[in-house]
């Protein structure tokens, strides 16, 4: 069987995004598990050094001009199924439909990797507001800014029309659509008004473990601190949430002596570091600190709490490293997905979202209950191997041969 990978940017094994990530890990476990053939497709060419297990990849021009060039490939590979990860060119689907079906006997696979309401979520206006003020994306501020500004329901209305139109495209080009969870499906269903007849169409296969089953985890060498690995996106991870949860931890419990470690960057980074809450948190010595852009393994490592408060998520790759590495998370219950990856009181804690109180008090219970918190990650690291790359793999092989008896 032989698959190609179809990705804005080339792939390379260094950490990235976790898109990057995943195509480079479901890769090597198709060739070690399966002996599957895997190839690429790609807009933009890496900087990085590259060290991928490939094939062979083509390298393709934003153009109509493409589709020869790539039916091409598809025939040399007889590549049976395209999986689109993650693509920025609009035309690029509808083009692949046509070079596969040049081709013939290929299926096209569209992977969203995204929640499918994500675009309900509106733009944070004091955000895009400082970003005006200092220049910084003064056009495209404006325009989130005024768009922020508009009602619940029209705004609604005309971001639903827009992804309708978006998700019209994956129901017309493709033969099979996967998103990231079981309960994501009827939010698609509902806002890409897909006719019942085709919502076989859709599936759903969890993205993998990031992080090898064998790394060490040593619970006698974890340390005081609550840790946050995100973009510093304010829209959708909301991390100045973050930074008012904790300066309630820290006026309402006294004597808990841990430190607030954020580790990651982003478009509002100089907006998240100069809001009134961090200022105050600064200056009154409540131990926060911003890492920056790191290779987060080993915070993972010496962390005990994590943190997440986003309005939405596709599949929060982050929980799962923190729960493989013995980190117990504490989220809002914002988005669908979240009920995939933790049971409550179990293996991590669910927040009632914007209940910022609430926040704050599990986070104090965990640092009071040693016990309970050792409890939910050990149950932690033991439920995140469902979703093993093995695992994972295996579903994904039930949908090629569902798809090739078709």
């Amino acid at each position: 069987m032989n698959i190609l990978f179809f990705n804005h940017g080339d792939i390379t094994s260094v950490p990235g995004s976790g898109i990057q990530r995943v195509t480079h890990n479901l890769s090597m476990q198709f060739i070690k598990e399966e002996g599957i053939k895997c190839y690429l497709a790609f807009y933009a060419r890496s900087t990085e050094i590259l060290n991928t297990v490939f094939t062979d990849k083509i390298q393709l021009n934003n153009g109509e001009e493409d589709v020869e060039p790539l039916s091409d490939f598809i025939v040399k590979h007889k590549i049976d199924f395209v999986i689109f990860q993650h693509v920025l060119v609009d035309e690029a689907l509808g083009r692949v439909r046509r070079s596969v079906d040049k081709a013939k006997n290929c299926k096209i696979i569209y992977c969203i990797h995204t929640s499918p309401v994500s675009s309900l979520t509106k733009p944070s206006i004091q955000a895009e507001f400082f970003r005006l003020v200092r220049g910084i994306t003064v056009k495209i501020s404006i325009k989130r800014i005024i768009t922020g500004l508009l009602p619940r329901f029209v705004y609604n209305f005309y971001a639903k029309r827009h992804t309708q139109k978006r998700f019209s495209q994956y129901n017309k080009y493709s033969d099979k659509i996967v998103l990231l969870s079981e309960h994501q499906i009827n939010e698609y269903c509902e806002i890409s008004g897909i006719p019942f007849e085709m919502r076989n169409k859709i599936t759903a296969i969890p993205n993998p473990l990031t992080f090898d089953k064998d790394i060490p985890v040593e619970f006698d060498k974890k340390q005081n601190e609550v840790l946050v690995v995100s973009r510093l996106s304010e829209r959708h991870k909301r991390i100045t949430y973050i930074l008012k949860i904790w300066r309630e931890f820290q006026k309402k419990y006294e004597g808990y002596n841990y430190r607030l470690v954020l580790v990651g960057s982003g478009e509002d980074e100089r907006y998240v570091k100069n809001t009134n809450n961090i200022n105050i948190l600064m200056r009154e010595g409540k131990n926060v600190s911003f890492e920056g852009s790191q290779d987060p393994t080993e915070y993972y490592k010496r962390a005990s709490i994590f943190m997440m408060t986003s309005n939405c998520e596709g599949f929060p790759m982050t929980l799962l490293e923190a729960q493989q590495t013995g980190v117990v998370p504490v989220v809002f219950d914002s988005f669908s997905a979240v009920r995939d990856v933790i049971e409550d009181h179990y293996n991590g804690l669910l927040v009632e979202h914007k209940n910022f109180t609430q926040f704050a008090d599990s986070l104090a219970f965990l640092m009071q209950y040693p016990e309970e918190r050792k409890r939910m990650a050990a149950n932690a690291m033991q439920s995140c191997k469902k979703f093993s790359p093995e695992n994972v793999v295996k579903k994904w092989i039930n949908l090629f041969e569902e798809l090739q008896r078709q």
